[in-house]
Order: C-alpha cells, then sequence, then structure tokens
C-alpha cells in the first residue's frame, strides 16, 4: 500500500483467502498502523452518521445500522488492527462499554 506491503485478513472464516485478481480489500489505518481487510464485495463508498440498530453477535463487527437505506455491517476497526498486527484482543471492550478508571478492578 503506497509503497510497501501491509497484512492483510479476511473479514470472516468463510471467505476464501487464495489468490483473486482483483480482490476488494478495504484499507484500515490509525497512527502507525495499515492494514487490509479482504470482503467478498464493495457495494458502495458513502458518508453518514451512524446510528447502530443492533450489537453485532460476532469478533470484528460493530453492529448493524441503516445506510442508503440498507441494512449494513459496521466493522470494528480496532478488532482489525490488533489482529493484523498480532496485538493482544482480551482488552477490546464490547460496543458501548467505558475503559475502566484506572486503579479500578474489572470483572469478567
Amino acid at each position: 500500500y503506497r509503497g510497501s506491503l501491509i497484512p492483510v485478513i479476511g473479514v470472516n472464516s468463510a471467505l476464501e483467502m487464495t489468490a483473486r485478481d482483483p480482490r476488494p480489500v478495504i484499507v484500515i489505518r490509525d497512527r502507525e498502523r495499515t492494514m487490509g481487510v479482504a470482503v467478498n464485495e464493495i457495494m458502495d463508498i458513502v458518508e453518514d452518521s451512524l446510528t447502530l440498530q443492533r450489537q453485532a453477535s460476532r469478533p470484528g463487527v460493530l453492529g448493524v445500522c441503516v445506510i442508503a437505506g440498507r441494512a449494513t455491517e459496521v466493522l470494528d476497526t480496532d478488532y482489525f488492527l490488533r489482529l493484523a498486527h498480532g496485538e493482544p484482543l482480551d482488552n477490546v471492550l464490547p460496543l458501548g462499554q467505558d475503559a475502566p478508571e484506572e486503579g479500578m478492578e474489572v470483572a469478567a
């Protein structure tokens, strides 16, 4: 990506990650980390404010909302960045849950 290689992972385990030309990939960048999420298809690119209608039941997805009249899954970009760069996933908080203040205990 822009002159360098980046890690690319599939959006889910059912996505076949063998070579395909062309392969739709969503590039995610956050601070110093960049990675790609391979998808089956990119249907549209829109800019809109989001209101999640339903929380997700699987890792990597924040929830579902309506965008341009279609039910759309909203990806958890932090989850995919951590996964691609080998960072721990155990401290990724569920949507709507704030990080505990310093010195507080967290019950699992």
